[in-house]
């Protein structure tokens, strides 16, 4: 979460999980009621954060790979004590 003076608040979404490897994609969303226009907070991190370029592609690329692998680790232990 991020708060601006005014109290105007967005979430920094680094990580959901999702079925979909693509999923695995850094958002920006503005906490507020349905309708409300975007903040010049907002906008200007969401301005900031390209999730499709470095570093944030880069990390989310890790994160669907460490979601994998700690699927599998989970899937083999629970496969061992049966």
């Amino acid at each position: 979460m991020l708060v601006d003076d005014a109290l105007n608040t967005l979430s920094l979404r680094l990580y959901n999980e999702d079925a979909d490897p693509t999923g695995y994609t850094v958002k920006v969303k503005q906490a507020g009621h349905t309708g409300e226009t975007e903040t010049p907070f907002f906008k200007r991190i969401d301005g900031l954060v390209k999730p499709l370029e470095a570093p944030w592609l880069t990390f989310s690329n890790a994160v669907a790979r460490a979601v994998r692998v700690r699927a599998q680790n989970l899937r083999a232990r629970i496969n061992e004590e049966a």
